[in-house]
């Protein structure tokens, strides 16, 4: 448009050309001295008339120039200014004043409160295994069977002995009452009656060990059938029936108690003294939430502070107990842990997705009176359980703050507000929860 406007405007610029003058046009008659004399006049007076012409062509040039751009602009001036860019589709929520925690935060890691790998106590073969893998078992329930037969035979060799022993005891007691009662009518000698007494209490150590190995060969015919020593969940089975076990070296199966289970994780040695002090005013509570499912909060109570602090790292080792009932938890899984030492009041929360990270910190899209997003700066404090954080600085309450769409934002866009939360089919919503929202799917 403007190259057109500009090529009808530069119509008519032209200047007139003034032929020059050859001071040949004298009048007839003259002398050859007069035609000199006349051309020089004539010389003199052809630039004047030259200069008449010129300044009438530029009075005219200038008369159709302004005339020219006069309709150039109206031409230029009847087109209509651009659309406006729809508005952009966005979820709000308001900034609250609440009361919340302060905590302190890491990574930990889900351990169980008791682990207990499986051997057998006596050398035999397995016959049976009683539970499946990855079962919950009791404390006594019945996990191995092993061959009993050989147990059962080193029983009743035992008890036999024992049998005999005891029949020569009982004898040797008699002999031993007779020659006590000889010796005193005098008909037998001290010696033999001393004789007798000392068989008779040799024969009762010996029913003793007896007894004792039979206690022995029943305790082992026991311990062929292997039970779970505590509540837990079992592992893999490491020896299948058939397998010729060896006492108190061949791995059975490992337990680990889930209920109630242990979350260690470090803190900064800094905070030691503070959290010693707010646990001696009463427990602390401790949660566990976990990355693949953050609405999801485990609760339990710091019930260990290691007594060193590591020099490598500059932290200390605690422990927080969670009961599990529904044994979310498990060992060996990364959680955040968070460790709540008091509360702080009217503070203002905002939703975790409103804060975004850029080139000058964190920032958040607040929504004006006239429907447009403004860019503030702000500070973040701890972050409250579930999907909240602290604002320190940048957000008042009341505020309406961007918790997705922001990607199609820039300062002062014209937003439309998309009421309720994102749906979790996002086949039917097209970038929903991805900071994308599109119009079509409004």
């Amino acid at each position: 448009m403007h190259r057109r406007c500009t090529e009808v405007a530069g119509h008519g610029l032209l200047m007139p050309r003034t032929q020059p003058s050859s001071g040949r046009d004298v009048r007839p008659g003259t002398s050859a001295g007069e035609r000199g004399t006349a051309g020089e006049g004539v010389a003199r007076a052809v630039p004047r008339r030259a200069s008449h012409w010129a300044s009438l062509w530029t009075l005219g040039a200038g008369a159709m120039l302004g005339v020219t751009m006069a309709v150039a602009a109206v031409g230029c001036s009847s087109k209509e200014p651009p659309p406006a860019p729809p508005p952009v589709p966005v979820r709000v929520a308001t900034a609250e004043k609440a009361t919340v925690p302060l905590q302190l935060t890491a990574i930990g890691t889900v351990e169980p409160t008791a682990t207990v790998m499986l051997q057998p106590r006596v050398s035999a073969q397995i016959t049976k295994v009683l539970f499946n893998e990855g079962q919950d078992v009791k404390e006594g329930d019945p996990l191995f069977q092993l061959d009993k037969r050989p147990f059962e035979v080193a029983l009743a060799e035992a008890m036999a002995q024992l049998k005999q022993n005891q029949v020569q005891l009982a004898n040797a007691r008699t002999e031993a009452e007779r020659y006590r009662k000889m010796e005193q009518e005098g008909v037998g000698s001290k010696e033999q009656a001393q004789q007798k007494l000392a068989a008779a209490d040799t024969l009762v150590a010996t029913v003793q060990a007896n007894q004792a190995t039979v206690a022995a060969r029943r305790l082992d015919l026991t311990f062929t059938t292997i039970k779970a020593p505590i509540d837990g969940r079992t592992g893999a089975v490491l020896a299948h029936e058939g397998n010729l076990v060896s006492a108190n070296t061949t791995n059975l199966v490992v337990i680990n108690r889930v209920k109630p289970i242990y979350v260690t994780f470090m803190l900064p040695e800094d905070d030691l003294a503070e959290v010693r002090r707010f646990m001696g005013q009463g427990e602390l509570a401790v949660t566990a939430t976990m990355t693949e499912a953050p609405e999801v909060v485990e609760h339990g109570t710091l019930t260990f502070v290691d007594n060193t602090v590591d020099r490598a790292t500059g932290t200390v080792r605690v422990k927080g107990t969670f009961a599990n009932p529904d044994v979310r938890l498990w060992p060996g899984k990364f959680v955040e842990a968070a460790v709540t030492l008091t509360s702080q009041k009217d503070v203002i929360v905002v939703p975790r997705a409103a804060v975004q990270a850029g080139q000058d910190g964190d920032h958040v899209f607040v929504i004006d009176v006239q429907q447009k997003a403004q860019l503030r700066n702000v500070k973040k404090g701890s972050r409250v359980a579930g999907d909240k954080v602290v604002v320190t600085e940048g957000v008042a309450e009341g505020d309406k703050v961007v918790t997705d769409g922001h990607l199609r934002l820039i300062p002062d866009a014209k937003v439309s507000i998309v009421e309720g939360p994102p749906p979790k089919d996002k086949d039917k919503e097209p970038g929903a929860g991805t900071g994308v929202l599109t119009r079509g799917s409004l």
